[in-house]
C-alpha cells in the first residue's frame, strides 16, 4: 500500500499492527514514513516519537527530521539529523539531509558543504561496492548540484534515470537538480512528468530548493491541476463497513 501510494490504507494497517504488538518499534515507525507522505506531520511526529522511545535508531530520527524540515523547523529537524548521524556515522543520507538543513540555518551554513562533501565520500564508498546503485547515484547528484559540481551531478542523475526512467522520486530530484542550475524550463518538464504519474504533492511542496519557482503560473498550473484530478476522484458515497477489511 505504501508503495503504491496508498498513504492512508497504510497508515490504517500500521495502526493495526501497532494495536497487536504496540511495544514493537518497528510500525510506529512505518507509520511515520506514511504520515509524512500524507502530509499528517504532527501524527507523523508522534508515530517517530513513540519508535524512538522503544528503539532509538538511525533510521526513525531521520524521518523524524524529515518531518521537522517539511514544517520548516530547521533548528529541530537538524538535531533530528545529528541524532542519526551520531548513531549511524556512514548513513550518507543522513548526513546530507543534515547539510541541507544547515544550509537554511544563517549561523550554521557555513558548515553545510563540509558536510556535502562527506556526504559524497560515504556514498562513494557504496558506488565503489554496486557502482550502479540507482538510489546512491541520484543523492550523489543532488549533492553535487548543492556545491555547484555540474558535471559530476548531471553525470550521477543519468546513471539513475537510466536505471529507473519511470521513478517520480528521481524525476523530482531532477528538477531540484536542473533547477539549481537555473534550468527552469527542464525542470518544470521533469516535475510535470512527476505529477503526472501521481508523485506525492506534499512532497513536492517540501522540496524547498524549488521555492523560486511557485509563484510561477507554470507550477500553479502543475499543482492546480494535479489538485483537480484528486478531487474529481474523490467519492460522495458512503463507505460500506467491508470496504476496507
Amino acid at each position: 500500500m505504501f508503495s503504491r501510494q496508498q498513504y492512508a490504507d497504510a497508515i490504517d494497517v500500521y495502526q493495526k499492527a501497532i494495536d497487536r504488538a504496540p511495544d514493537n518499534f518497528e510500525p510506529y515507525f512505518g507509520q511515520c514514513g506514511a504520515y509524512l507522505f500524507a502530509g499528517r506531520y504532527p501524527d507523523a511526529i508522534k508515530s517517530c516519537n513513540r519508535s524512538i522511545e522503544l528503539e532509538p535508531t538511525a533510521y526513525s530520527y531521520m524521518n523524524l527530521g524529515v518531518a521537522y524540515w517539511d514544517l520548516r523547523q530547521f533548528p529541530l529537524a537538524a538535531q533530528s539529523f545529528e541524532h542519526a548521524v551520531q548513531l549511524n556515522p556512514r548513513y550518507y543520507t543522513a548526513v546530507g539531509h543534515l547539510a541541507r538543513t544547515y544550509s537554511r540555518i544563517p549561523e550554521r551554513r557555513a558548515e553545510a558543504a563540509g558536510l556535502y562533501q562527506k556526504a559524497i565520500q560515504l556514498a562513494d564508498d557504496e558506488l565503489k561496492i554496486n557502482p550502479r546503485d540507482p538510489d546512491v547515484n541520484v543523492m550523489v547528484a543532488r549533492y553535487h548540484a548543492m556545491l555547484g559540481n555540474r558535471t559530476q551531478a548531471f553525470s550521477h542523475l543519468q546513471i539513475a534515470l537510466n536505471l529507473r526512467p519511470k521513478d517520480f522520486e528521481y524525476q523530482v530530484i531532477a528538477a531540484v537538480i536542473h533547477n539549481q542550475f537555473g534550468e527552469v524550463t527542464a525542470a518544470f518538464g521533469y516535475l510535470e512528468r512527476a505529477i503526472a504519474g501521481g508523485y506525492s504533492l506534499t512532497e513536492i511542496d517540501a522540496e524547498r530548493e524549488l521555492d523560486n519557482l511557485r509563484e510561477d503560473p507554470r507550477f500553479r498550473a502543475l499543482i492546480a491541476n494535479q489538485r483537480g484530478k484528486e478531487e474529481s476522484h474523490v467519492t460522495t458515497k458512503p463507505t460500506t463497513p467491508n470496504n476496507h477489511d
